[in-house]
């Protein structure tokens, strides 16, 4: 019997904790979405403290790091994503953009070069035209 509470309190606790996250997540997207990117960096790291593995909270404060100009913070935040998904469009990108504002040219070049060719979840093509027309610009 006492097996069976504690299963459920544990179950209803990582429910809660999904929904919050979830709460979080959305929270930091709308505050980017309305420029307030040091409301959105405080809602992503509450999410992360909740679940340190989702990825795309771990992107999402890399971009609004970006976004604040703190680069350095961003990569590395986005190295590990990297590590994860080394074909993941978004990761090269946002590290091409990373290195751009650490004037890394090298990395940057390299890292924009990954992304026109690396798998994007919608519309790559037009996905892989962007970025093509960012690393022109940024040449």
């Amino acid at each position: 019997m006492a097996f069976a509470a504690v299963s459920a309190l544990s179950t209803s606790y990582r429910a809660r904790q999904r929904r919050v996250t979830a709460s979080l997540s959305e929270r930091a997207r709308l505050e980017m979405n309305s420029g307030n990117i040091r409301g959105a960096i405080l809602a992503y790291r509450a999410a992360l403290d909740l679940s340190p593995g989702a990825f795309s909270n771990q992107l999402g404060l890399a971009e609004a790091l970006i976004a604040d100009k703190r680069n350095q913070e961003a990569l590395a935040y986005l190295q590990v994503l990297w590590d994860q998904q080394p074909e993941n469009g978004k990761v090269n990108l946002e590290l091409a953009r990373t290195y751009v504002g650490l004037k890394d040219n090298d990395q940057a070049i390299r890292h924009y070069q990954n992304a026109i060719y690396a798998v994007w979840d919608t519309d790559t093509d037009g996905n892989r035209r962007a970025v093509r027309i960012e690393l022109v610009q940024y040449l």
